[in-house]
């Protein structure tokens, strides 16, 4: 007894089988790839504008400046007037700031220690100058945030000093 005699309709059936299942195989492959892809570069989208958010919202500014001669320093005050916090270390919310004085384009002092400034708050920092001043010596003086965002001041040494 033959069971199989003709077997010209088996094999379009086998053949058909094998082709859908390489098929389905490759789009399931395909899908799973372009799926992990766009899913990273969601994420990578929505850390880069968080990030942008934070440098929107991180606001301060230089509100005085003063000249200590007798120890060569100059103080700071900045104020964050700003929803981030400003550390000037660490943190989500908050930032580094580095304070650079700057006199007849050379840099003359600066300051990158650590300092939390939070919301709505005034912080003083000293900044330690490798020559004296005379007065009527004009300095920029130069606030940057590790956000970007950058503030400058310019300062005259007065007659009268501290």
């Amino acid at each position: 007894m033959k069971l199989f005699t003709n077997r010209k309709g088996l094999t379009p059936v086998v053949a058909t089988v094998i082709l859908c299942g390489v098929v389905l195989t490759i789009g399931i492959s395909v899908w799973s790839f372009t799926y992990n892809i766009s899913s990273v570069l969601g994420d990578d989208y929505y850390e880069g504008v968080q990030k942008r958010i934070d440098v929107i919202c991180e606001r301060f500014t230089i509100e005085h400046i003063s000249y200590n001669s007798r120890i060569n320093e100059l103080y700071v005050w900045i104020f964050n007037y700003g929803n981030a916090g400003i550390d000037v270390m660490y943190g989500n919310l908050n930032i580094n700031v580095d304070v650079y004085v700057f006199k007849d384009g050379e840099r003359i002092g600066s300051n990158t220690a650590s300092t939390l400034i939070s919301c709505g708050g005034f912080i003083r920092i000293f900044v330690s100058l490798s020559t004296s001043l005379s007065p009527g010596n004009e300095l920029v003086v130069e606030v940057i945030s590790r956000r970007e965002n950058v503030v400058y001041q310019t300062y005259v040494v007065p007659s009268a000093w501290l």
